[in-house]
């Protein structure tokens, strides 16, 4: 593992993070961030996802880099959360100490998201079994 913050800085623009990026981020983000990268080491999106949680850290998404180093919610599910709903899952993780609670507010954030989305577009009110795909249409 990375010894100093110098080198895991260092070690984050290897993988293709902007230096002005990574000298905003705090030693708990940057070490957060290399923990992704080493479980996501054989990934070929592995530079562009560890980029886009050091930008989702810097721009109010703080614990991303955490939920995604964990496994609790991927990049892409990340990228449908708020900022409010990030940390909500973060202070519920804290008092449970529960990892699928975590993954399943997740889920239960994105399908609420969407239906939103649904119904400031359509102003229709679908159910959530319509939103999350379970619907079998004959």
């Amino acid at each position: 593992m990375v010894k100093d913050l110098k080198q895991a800085k260092d070690v984050l623009m290897t993988y293709g993070v902007k230096e002005d990026v990574v000298e905003q981020l705090n030693g708990e983000q940057i070490h957060q961030l290399i923990a992704f990268c080493i479980d996501w080491v054989n990934e070929p999106r592995r530079n562009q996802w560890v980029s886009e949680l050091a930008l989702m850290e810097l721009s109010g998404k703080g614990g991303a880099a955490f939920l995604a180093s964990t496994g609790i919610a991927s990049v892409v599910q990340l990228r449908n959360l708020t900022c409010e709903q990030i940390v909500d899952i973060l202070e519920e993780y804290d008092v449970y100490q529960d990892e699928g609670l975590a993954m399943q507010k997740v889920r239960d954030s994105i399908i609420s998201n969407q239906q939103m989305k649904l119904e400031l577009h359509s102003g229709i009110v679908p159910s959530k079994s319509v939103i999350a795909g379970f619907d079998k249409k004959v």
